[in-house]
């Protein structure tokens, strides 16, 4: 099985490694000699009659994204955390990993098998992408944004690195691939309408209500703080019906 053979290289790979950084002088502390770190990827197996099936895998809370054309961004992993919570209560809640790459620890691999409609996007993502942004339809907004003002994969790549290296308070990294899209031309056609409305529905409402708040300068910055989470939350309730993942469920390897 592909999974149960991805997690025996991994074992094997991070050993071996282990040695070397143990074997090192220069290298002091548990951090390195751990080697943690998180995964996320998606193994499409086949296209065919306008659907896509892959195997998703993850460990940690990088996570794996399908970008519909008219669905939007949906969350296809749920985050390895100790105390659990949705996309936005991630955002504040900055809980422990409970499960993550490591070659002095158990850990497990997650996976799913998702069948998607085409054409579509799918994305992997670590941390550092989405938890420094205000809520999580600001992350489907940037990804758009981005997109449509650029006229070049490679435009459009320097555009959103240096957008999340404004805001992200660690590294981060993202691989994403379109299916059913001839060009990234067409890929801007087909996801101009989902700007549109994720920019009516969600990101101008949340502007103007932020705006108010910090012209009319009443209450502490505390209360202005709560006052603005508030307006977030209300906002992502409508808004996570699309974004969480309703698919087959999880399991583990390991």
């Amino acid at each position: 099985m592909l999974v149960r053979d991805l997690k025996k290289r991994l074992d094997d790979s991070l050993q071996s490694e282990a040695r070397v950084v143990t074997t090192n002088s220069r290298l002091r502390g548990t951090m390195v000699n751990r080697l943690p770190t998180t995964l996320a990827l998606a193994y499409v197996r086949e296209q065919e009659n306008g659907i896509a099936r892959a195997l998703v895998i993850w460990a940690g809370d990088s996570r794996v994204y399908r970008l519909g054309v008219r669905a939007g961004l949906a969350q296809l992993t749920e985050d390895d955390l100790q105390v659990p919570g949705d996309a936005f209560a991630k955002l504040t809640n900055d809980s422990p990993l409970s499960n993550y790459i490591s070659a002095s620890r158990t850990y497990h691999l997650n996976y799913r098998e998702v069948t998607l409609a085409l054409p579509c996007v799918l994305l992997a993502a670590t941390d550092g992408c989405y938890d420094y942004l205000p809520t999580p339809m600001h992350w489907e907004y940037l990804l758009l944004a981005t997109l449509l003002r650029n006229n070049t994969v490679d435009e459009w790549r320097r555009d959103l690195a240096q957008r999340l290296e404004k805001v992200a308070g660690d590294d981060f990294s993202l691989a994403l691939v379109g299916l059913g899209f001839e060009s990234l031309g067409d890929l801007k056609m087909a996801l101009a309408g989902r700007f549109a409305v994720i920019n009516r529905n969600y990101i101008a409402p949340y502007q103007e209500e932020m705006s108010f708040i910090n012209e009319s300068h009443s209450g502490t910055a505390q209360e202005r703080a709560r006052r603005q989470r508030m307006i977030g939350r209300a906002l992502w309730k409508q808004y996570k019906a699309g974004y969480e993942w309703d698919g087959f469920p999880i399991r583990q390897e390991g």
